[in-house]
């Protein structure tokens, strides 16, 4: 009877180590996925970002008229772009103009994950190996985690400096050390988030995820928002929060739906 407990307990724990060492060789796998469109998107963002902090230095009234520019650019520049049908250069022009943001530019790390998760899993789904797909989600949630811990605990502690990064000005610099909690969680947040997306477009439920953001964002997170921001009279923080409670029940659907199918799919 002792004998058997001692094999069995053998072989628990042959089977975490067996476990753990293809978490570690999905890891080095994802990594070299994931890293070109990281280094590409990052080095693409942050161009833009640079021309948003040289803006900022120049005066207050150099930044607002910078906003003003952006937003007529977004509206009439690409309504007749659209009325051309210029729909690829449409796509480009958003592109560059949401990277104009600092969660915009932190969330091309999360998007090369995604990506690259998104890979490995329909690849071993399409071969036949759901236990494979597994090791490849721990691996890239594994990398996620330790991504949002550094940035987001980085941010937190030069909270008080970094909107002079974008800004002199005092009452800027204020406003971002209050913002900065807001912006470490919807780090966390896009990370996690970016990182199920990933799973679902690699398992070939975009069709749910469509569902999940639009009933998430739309019916939770802008009344949320909406609500905190001009009836409650937190301003940019409720919508900000607001924004956050969408990514969370996202996250929260999405989560329900990935382990259902993975309970009835046999990936557990």
């Amino acid at each position: 009877m002792e004998e058997g407990l001692l094999l069995l307990k053998e072989e628990r724990e042959e089977r975490r180590r067996w476990v753990w060492g293809d978490v570690g060789e999905e890891v080095k796998r994802v990594g070299w996925i994931a890293a070109p469109m990281v280094v590409v998107t990052l080095s693409q963002n942050l161009l833009q970002v640079v021309c948003t902090m040289m803006v900022g230095h120049l005066g207050e009234l150099a930044l607002s008229s910078s906003a003003i520019a952006v937003s007529l650019a977004g509206v009439s520049g690409f309504s007749l772009l659209l009325v051309r049908g210029e729909v690829r250069l449409i796509s480009l022009l958003v592109c560059y103009l949401d990277s104009l943001n600092t969660i915009a530019t932190l969330y091309a790390i999360t998007y090369g994950f995604g990506a690259a998760v998104s890979t490995r899993v329909s690849n071993e789904l399409g071969a036949g190996n759901p236990q494979g797909a597994r090791v490849a989600v721990f691996a890239v949630m594994f990398l996620a985690v330790a991504e949002t811990t550094v940035v987001s605990a980085t941010l937190f502690a030069c909270r008080r400096v970094f909107g002079y990064t974008f800004s002199n000005e005092k009452e800027v610099v204020d406003y971002v050390t209050a913002m900065a909690p807001l912006v470490c969680l919807s780090v966390i947040m896009d990370s996690i988030q970016g990182v199920l997306s990933g799973v679902a477009r690699g398992c070939g439920w975009q069709h749910i995820g469509a569902y999940v953001n639009l009933g998430a964002f739309y019916l939770c997170g802008i009344p949320i928002a909406a609500i905190l921001a001009f009836w409650v009279q937190l301003r940019g923080k409720g919508l900000w929060i607001g924004i956050q409670a969408g990514a969370f029940a996202t996250q929260a659907r999405q989560r329900i739906f990935d382990g259902k199918s993975s309970k009835d799919d046999g990936l557990k």
